[in-house]
């Protein structure tokens, strides 16, 4: 959206790419733009060098027609984002204006679709639900951890409720240190969930954690990533943190909580 007219082509193909190669938003997408039938050019009409917006009723449809229409961009018009957003009525002259106008309106649908879709896949956001382990158990005279390997190859250090405050600590380590990657969010709710993140890893290390400290520190996780959970996806594209770090901190730390 704070493309200019330096680096708008290859801000596009650089958030396509990563649609395509971040497997919860492909997932995401592809759901609906596999299986819905709908030519991009009766939504985006373009004639005698004007580009005419004409939205569908059918959500599925809209998100189609943009995900068509950015690859029509990218492919067919070798990524002149610039020459599109000028055939796009804009009130107003400048190109950046242009480019913004033009990104908010064509592309900002498709990337809330995906933020909206992300939030209803944290299954643990506002305390809604919480994901349910089941385990059978016959333990006499353990000492040390307990090791539970259910279905597929995972193996859990069963400390808390399933949940090792050794790997919290590290999944929040690990988020903590991405934290100056994310960008386009003001400097202040980085640091605020930086506390937060660092109040968690004060109580998990704690020998008496204090639940409601807890509790209260992850609320303030999980209102950042719910509303920059986009932003976060995107900026943390570099591969060493992804959505899903996030989501499974929020997943572990809420059991966690749930067994003090």
């Amino acid at each position: 959206m704070n493309s200019n007219y330096e680096n708008a082509s290859v801000n596009l193909i650089r958030f396509m790419n990563f649609v395509e190669e971040n497997a919860i938003i492909h997932d995401i997408v592809h759901d609906v733009v596999d299986t819905t039938e709908f030519d991009f050019k009766e939504c985006f009409i373009m004639d005698a060098g004007s580009l005419q917006v004409k939205i569908p009723i059918n959500e599925k449809q809209q998100i189609k027609a943009i995900y068509d229409y950015m690859w029509y961009i990218i492919k067919d018009k070798k990524g002149n984002v610039e020459f599109q957003a000028l055939n796009y009525p804009c009130s107003s002259s400048k190109w950046v204006d242009m480019l913004h106008h033009f990104f908010s309106n064509i592309v900002g649908p498709f990337s809330d679709y995906i933020k909206h879709e992300l939030e209803k896949r944290l299954i643990v956001l506002k305390g809604d639900t919480q994901p349910v382990i089941t385990m059978t158990q016959n333990i006499e005279n353990v000492n040390g951890n307990v090791v539970q390997q259910q279905s597929g190859n995972i193996t859990i250090n069963t400390n808390n409720n399933g949940v090792s405050g050794e790997d919290l600590n590290g999944l929040i380590e690990k988020i903590i240190s991405s934290l100056s990657e994310i960008k386009d969010v003001d400097t202040e709710e980085v640091d605020s969930v930086k506390d937060d993140l660092e109040s968690l890893q004060e109580q998990i290390q704690s020998p008496t954690p204090k639940k409601n400290r807890m509790q209260k520190a992850l609320n303030g996780v999980q209102k950042f990533f719910s509303d920059f959970g986009m932003k976060v996806a995107v900026t943390v594209a570099a591969k060493v943190v992804t959505s899903q770090d996030w989501t499974a901190l929020i997943q572990q730390a809420q059991l966690f909580i749930g067994n003090l």
